[in-house]
């Protein structure tokens, strides 16, 4: 697992990877992975590829399915889709040929939803639960020195302030025994950083927990001040024929 890297680079990237391992994931932090993963699958033809995950939220769903389509040609197509919450687990086991996990997916949860929802999906398909691969990244502090996972601890240490904040993940840190971990996060008058604490307080953490408190701010002054509304009178005046 990787993340995207400047298109002259993946040539290299990609045929060293080759020299190790069967396969390459994308994810995708500020570089698209689909163009990657193209550039990969040329330089690299025998390398397995994998995006894990590309964002849908800003795609259309033709663009991803055409975009898929033209990847597919040109390496081993596979089927895999990101899931979370019941109904897209169920959906993926019924449709996909593999579920990628999220990184907080803990043992508790893994054995609550995942494989329960997975295994009806795929009942309705009629398959098996072990028809469909499950991939199950795992945030890891590892190094040859404290410099080196000081430096990873504050990495796991900011992935997992802001997956903390996100409404969609408050199951899992309730179910975990860190019941009320998303609602403190989106209270921007508490510090939370007390639980996604996995070490020392750092600075690129800190400064992570803050702009998820100053973002909430922000939104909260506009909505009194009517900004918002004058934003959208705007919008929908300028989309107006």
């Amino acid at each position: 697992m990787t993340v995207p890297q400047s298109l002259g680079k993946v040539e290299g990237f990609a045929r060293r990877t080759q020299a190790g391992f069967s396969g390459l994931l994308f994810t995708e932090t500020g570089r698209t992975a689909y163009l990657n993963a193209a550039v990969a699958s040329q330089a690299a033809p025998g390398l397995k590829l994998s995006t894990g995950v590309a964002v849908a939220f800003p795609r259309s769903p033709f663009v991803t399915a055409a975009t898929a389509w033209e990847l597919q040609e040109a390496t081993d197509p596979k089927v895999d889709v990101a899931a979370v919450n019941p109904w897209m687990l169920r959906m993926a086991g019924e449709v996909a040929d593999g579920v990628h996990v999220h990184p907080l997916g803990e043992p508790g949860y893994l054995a609550r939803h995942v494989v329960p929802n997975v295994a009806e999906g795929a009942a309705k398909s009629g398959r098996s639960v072990s028809d469909i691969a499950l991939i199950v990244p795992v945030m890891t502090i590892v190094g040859d020195s404290d410099e080196e996972r000081h430096k990873e601890r504050e990495l796991a240490r900011v992935s997992m302030s802001f997956y903390g904040s996100t409404p969609n993940y408050a199951f899992i840190w309730d179910e975990a025994g860190f019941e009320g971990t998303t609602a403190d996060h989106r209270r921007p008058h508490r510090d939370v950083r007390d639980r996604v604490d996995v070490g020392r307080p750092g600075r690129r953490a800190d400064r992570q927990v803050r702009r998820n408190r100053n973002a909430h701010r922000a939104v909260q002054r506009a909505r009194r001040s009517g900004a918002l509304r004058a934003i959208r009178r705007r919008r929908a005046t300028h989309l107006d024929p």
